[in-house]
């Protein structure tokens, strides 16, 4: 990330923000103690079909998910990547959608990958896409949970870099993406985990 809000592609040129460059590939990240982040352009995205709707930010809530397939979590940026592109392809080519669905996937490689980012509308939570950002766990987590890694960027520091940067409000809620859209997502075992006291916090999972 280089300074004034821009990104360094692979090329080494330094591009400003705009909806141009966000859907040739590069997309805009908070820059207040964030995770780390790869752009679109690192994952391979394909371009965004159509022009994106920006979202009216901060925005109240954070909605978690899981892929179900890909089923098994990528463990390294290879694989990841390949997931990105993967989902990018069924979302725009079966379901017909402009873009990945989600506003960031997060692996069990410990990484952050942008999806439509902070700024634009998604397609992850029917009904709720303009109030709030929909974070997917790569993997099915129905029987078993996410990498402690991959918890700990969901529950504390990418929500923390949000309300920082002022995208999502001090008094967002974490929910489930089945308590507002008829569907086992985001799993049987994370959704329990998200149910505890505590969003996403059991110390018997989470302790280093």
């Amino acid at each position: 990330m280089a300074a004034g809000g821009n990104v360094l592609r692979s090329g080494g040129r330094l591009e400003d923000w705009s909806t141009r460059a966000l859907y040739r590939g590069c997309g805009r990240q908070a820059e207040k103690r964030c995770p780390a982040i790869h752009p679109r352009c690192r994952w391979g995205a394909a371009p965004y079909r159509g022009l994106p709707t920006p979202l009216q930010l901060p925005l109240g809530f954070l909605y978690v998910h899981h892929t179900y397939v890909p089923a098994a979590p990528c463990t390294d940026f290879a694989h990841c990547a390949a997931d990105m592109r993967s989902m990018q392809r069924f979302h725009q080519d079966t379901r017909g959608w402009d873009d990945i669905g989600y506003s960031f996937v997060v692996g069990s490689d410990g990484y952050v990958y942008e999806g439509r980012g902070w700024h634009w509308v998604g397609a992850h939570t029917r009904g709720h896409n303009s109030r709030g950002f929909g974070v997917a766990f790569v993997g099915n987590y129905t029987a078993e949970l996410p990498a402690k890694a991959a918890l700990h960027i969901v529950q504390d520091v990418l929500p923390g870099c949000a309300v920082r940067a002022g995208l999502l409000r001090p008094d967002y809620q974490m929910l489930g993406h089945r308590q507002l859209v008829r569907t086992d997502c985001p799993g049987d075992a994370l959704f329990d985990l998200l149910q505890a006291p505590g969003p996403l916090r059991s110390p018997s999972i989470l302790a280093t």
